[in-house]
């Protein structure tokens, strides 16, 4: 019957969690129910919020349980793979985080398996592309102190299990940047001033306090902590009736030069600025509107998994 059923149960596993949902409410029923150390006697005909009540006071109970062994028991071991062996026996959900053209894409996975020297996870369709695009992905989850890299082995096309290894700690969380920096499309142009010299420009990426550009082989030096004068270019998307039209878009703005560095065929410049809030806002548009676009073009990429 069902309660020889719950003691076989509690033979296997003396921490099973177990609710019993019976028609039969006498106080006799009730009180083995407490005496075999079940968690809830929820009546027929079912209540569904009681059962729901129980649920979450349960699920509540298990993960708080969970987490608190996981991190004793990481905290006690140095060796990365031999954690995440830990976080693999208890089942615990990790997130994963990528980045596609600078737009941040993050779900939650699990841990198949782990060997001598690879992790073995299981992640959504989406984040799979997102990792076989960037060739590794970073790894958070609370237990850890630190986010941690792996470098992408292997995809697994039947099963989309991911292969990875090298585990190596990071000292940022790479979704937590302040802005959100995202790769331009061709409308964007930028201009720089300096020393009442101009500058040609390529851009890498762009938030809305600060650009990363690429430079040409310059004549005259530049410093970190040099003011610049930026004049940025590009279109925004504005409804006209049932149709979006172009709607060209200037800022300029004071910048100051956070980082130069000198290669042998172009230079890498980062400036920092800061906007009034109307040219902010409008900045602000502009890369909303190439966020979804590149999450619209991520989506639609074909990419051999």
């Amino acid at each position: 019957d069902g309660f020889e059923l719950i003691q076989s149960l509690q033979r296997i596993n003396p921490k099973i969690k177990i609710i019993i949902i019976s028609a039969h409410c006498d106080t006799t029923n009730l009180l083995d129910a407490i005496h075999l150390g079940v968690c809830d006697f929820i009546p027929k005909p079912i209540d569904r919020i009681l059962l729901g009540n129980a649920l979450f006071k349960i699920a509540n109970e298990i993960v708080k349980t969970s987490e608190v062994l996981d991190k004793d028991e990481l905290d006690k071991e140095d060796d990365l793979l031999k954690k995440f062996e830990i976080i693999s026996k208890q089942h615990s959900a990790i997130e994963f985080v990528n980045h596609y053209r600078g737009v941040p894409i993050i779900h939650d996975g699990y841990i198949v398996d782990v060997n001598k020297k690879n992790v073995i996870v299981h992640v959504p369709y989406i984040q799979t592309k997102s990792i076989s695009y960037e060739k590794f992905t970073v790894i958070e989850t609370p237990l850890f102190d630190n986010p941690v890299e792996l470098s992408l082995v292997d995809i697994d096309s039947t099963t989309r299990e991911i292969t990875l290894s090298s585990p190596s700690i990071l000292t940022f969380s790479p979704k937590t940047r302040k802005m959100v920096r995202v790769e331009v499309d061709d409308s964007f142009k930028t201009v720089l001033h300096y020393t009442g010299k101009k500058i040609e420009t390529s851009i890498r990426d762009i938030s809305l306090n600060s650009i990363s550009l690429i430079i040409k082989k310059i004549d005259f030096s530049i410093t970190e902590g040099d003011d610049i004068d930026l004049s940025m270019g590009f279109s925004t998307h504005m409804k006209v009736l049932n149709s979006f039209a172009q709607n060209a878009q200037r800022i300029s703005s004071k910048a100051k030069v956070l980082k130069f560095i000198e290669n042998d065929k172009e230079n890498e410049i980062v400036l920092l600025f800061d906007l009034p809030k109307n040219d902010e806002e409008t900045l602000g548009k502009y890369i909303v509107e190439r966020e979804l676009s590149i999450i619209k073009e991520f989506k639609s990429l074909t990419i051999e998994l």
